[in-house]
């Protein structure tokens, strides 16, 4: 990689993770967090030394202005968290992030229909150009499993999940399952399994993956990006097998 290529991948891993933290989502910065976790666990040292600095800057960059810098809007995030920890249940915005794994099957129970099909999204589109589903308009539905549920029905809610670790578990394995790590196709891997740590926050407390457009294309880009990691290795693995032959 060139110098200023190096500078650029620099600025834009200092500059990220303050963009996120200063969105003041708890899920946006969960999220973050995962994703540096899972560079920590999965990437190389030396890749872990390249992501490792820009972070370390932006952290420091916050210390020196200070936390509670009244440039910065930390107290939300501090009396969100203290509250969903003490008492999820006084607070709606805590509540149906609970409730949302819980009321889906109470609804099940009375209306089994909703085993294979919900009522989708384009009634209440039509009626009052709100994209939610009629079912989920007095519910907590704060996360892909209970949209999914009210719009599509409980087996493709639960399938999606299943896809998800799917996804996840596969990826995984494309790390470990092959014996030359030298690929680029390994890398790629690494890379993708960070990326899905980030994304099972936004898949567990948010529900754009299927109740936006512009979520459902991310989902299932990042879906595709996991569908080729095998092709790419395969190719790798066949360019070497050419090389060893021309030899």
């Amino acid at each position: 990689m060139s110098s200023s290529k190096k500078i650029l991948v620099s600025v834009a891993l200092f500059l990220a993770p303050i963009a996120v933290v200063m969105t003041y989502s708890r899920g946006a910065i969960l999220a973050l967090i995962l994703v540096v976790v899972g560079v920590l666990i999965f990437q190389k040292a030396r890749v872990r030394y390249n992501f490792a600095v820009p972070l370390i800057g932006a952290i420091l960059l916050f210390q020196l202005l200070g936390w509670n810098s009244e440039y910065f809007f930390f107290e939300r995030i501090e009396n969100r968290v203290t509250a969903s920890i003490e008492n999820p249940y006084e607070d709606v915005r805590e509540t149906e992030r609970i409730l949302a794994y819980i009321e889906p099957f109470e609804h099940l129970a009375q209306n089994p229909i909703n085993l294979f099909i919900g009522q989708g999204f384009a009634r209440s589109k039509i009626l009052n150009g709100d994209l939610r589903s009629v079912y989920s308009e007095n519910a907590a539905d704060h996360a892909v499993f209970a949209k999914a549920y009210y719009a599509y029905g409980m087996i493709t809610a639960i399938m999606l999940i299943i896809l998800f670790i799917k996804m996840a578990l596969y990826t995984y394995r494309m790390i470990y399952g092959f014996t030359n790590q030298k690929y680029y196709s390994n890398q790629f891997s690494r890379i993708l399994i960070a990326i899905l740590m980030g994304f099972s926050s936004w898949f567990v407390f948010g529900h754009a993956a299927v109740s936006t457009p512009r979520g459902s294309m991310l989902m299932f880009f990042v879906f595709g990006l996991v569908i080729t990691q095998y092709r790419l290795i395969s190719f790798e693995f066949e360019e070497e097998q050419k090389r060893q032959s021309d030899s």
